[in-house]
């Protein structure tokens, strides 16, 4: 080692300037990085600008000059889009098999078989649709109509049966029959919600236009035949309330008429079933948020403070990072509802609070309580199955809480480096003290 690093003639040198050397290294790699980061803000600038640009030609060769975009009113605009997406999210959900899993038995042999409200696919990807006698004929999945038969003359004879237990070796007929009415129950539901979900948000999009003449026309028209603004805010309102009391009921109906079983053991509500969850949520918020904007019942100024704060923090900052990784946790605690509805998003609201008002009492009830979910979390990990045997519902609600579970440790190192930002501009919590209290009331008397 001695002979290899320092040579007579220059290898003290070398070690001498050796810290130097690696400081002006750091300092370069430093600088370095900084010339990247200018590059990717200016970057994201010129594709920010390029997409005014063209978003402002579209407008024009549509009618809609520019200087009418900035009339929008944006809550209903954004309700509006919420909105669209909310519709297309049903109809992914609405003709997709998964609402409904559970074991079908066929000639004794258990059987995973999922249903959609009007069919019935039997193994992951349907493999064993055409092995079910009833399903002979069908491609992937088969109706409730085959595998029941005329669910008016239907018996409950259980056909054949295990030596031992004396229960039927097939699904019973009254099963499909059950379960064919609960999906043609809420179909019918879902169709007459579908219908003022469309208008809602249509009429949502005209009304945060309604200050652009070429929207304003419709509203003038309507206030000539006696439709006036309230009015008009009523009926918006309505078709909101409309949509979502038809979500909530059609979930309702179908839950409640469910069979107890397909053949062997409970049954359990899907991926499609949970999408129809998260557009309820969905669209509860959205109700919510379009009668408050239209009535004016809540003031949105601490909402509108706290959007300027998180926009004037910096950066590279502590404060900048908690607040994305508090709405990332939120977004992904909103994916989760598909599989399952988790106490735990309140937390998120906990750690804003106590980041929008500097309340530290907040604070340590945050981090006693993510402490105390991390230790629930660990166990239900551990009993987690293994990915290849979870159906693609479970398969996505578990990668979800995985993802939610990591980001509980850095929202709780992004924290201590928060705190270490106030302790570093003066802003250090100090502990309480009796004569400080004493100090104050006395200068209140004064």
């Amino acid at each position: 080692f001695f002979f290899h690093h320092i040579d007579l003639f220059t290898g003290e040198e070398d070690w001498l300037h050796l810290p130097r050397r690696r400081t002006m290294a750091a300092a370069k790699y430093t600088e370095q990085a900084y010339a990247k980061l200018e590059e990717g803000k200016a970057y994201a600038a010129r594709a920010a600008s390029d997409a005014y640009i063209k978003g402002r030609e579209v407008m024009t060769k549509i009618g809609i000059p520019p200087e009418d975009l900035a009339k929008l009113a944006w809550v209903p605009l954004g309700v509006a889009v919420a909105g669209l997406f909310i519709n297309c999210i049903m109809l992914l959900a609405w003709f997709d098999v998964g609402w409904l899993s559970g074991y079908a038995l066929v000639d004794g042999e258990p059987i995973m078989a999922f249903a959609s409200l009007s069919d019935v696919q039997f193994g992951l990807k349907g493999e064993y649709t055409t092995s079910v006698p009833e399903c002979a004929a069908a491609s992937g999945v088969c109706s409730f109509a085959a595998l029941s038969g005329d669910c008016s003359a239907v018996s409950d004879s259980p056909g054949s049966l295990f030596g031992i237990t004396k229960l039927a070796k097939n699904t019973l007929k009254s099963d499909w029959c059950t379960l064919a009415r609960a999906g043609s129950a809420a179909n019918g539901l879902l169709w007459m919600g579908f219908i003022p979900g469309l208008f809602a948000t249509l009429m949502t999009f005209l009304y945060a236009a309604k200050e652009i003449p070429k929207a304003a026309y419709l509203f003038v028209k309507l206030d000539s035949y006696g439709v006036t603004e309230y009015v008009q805010k009523i009926i918006l309102a309505a078709s909101w309330v409309a949509f979502w009391l038809f979500i909530l009921i059609s979930m309702m109906v179908y839950a409640a008429n469910l069979p107890d079983t397909i053949g062997i053991g409970a049954v359990k509500f899907e991926s499609s079933f949970g999408l129809l969850r998260l557009t309820f949520l969905m669209v509860s918020f959205c109700t919510s948020l379009i009668i408050t904007s239209l009535f004016n019942i809540w003031a949105a100024d601490n909402v509108v403070e706290a959007w300027i704060e998180f926009q004037e923090a910096k950066l590279l900052s502590a404060k900048k990072a908690l607040y994305l990784l508090l709405m990332l946790q939120m977004v992904f605690y909103l994916l989760l509802s598909i599989k399952e509805i988790s106490w735990e998003f309140l937390l998120v609201f906990i750690c804003g609070y106590y980041l929008d008002a500097k309340v530290r009492n907040f604070m340590i009830l945050y981090l006693v309580l993510v402490v105390i979910s991390i230790l629930l979390d660990g166990i239900k990990i551990g009993f987690m199955s293994s990915f290849d045997s979870m159906s693609p519902g479970d398969l996505f609600g578990s990668i979800v809480f995985l993802l939610i579970f990591m980001l509980k440790f850095g929202i709780m190192g992004t924290i201590y480096l928060y705190e270490r930002e106030d302790d570093s501009q003066g802003n250090a919590w100090k502990p309480y003290h009796g004569d400080q209290e004493d100090d104050m009331m006395n200068e209140i008397a004064e």
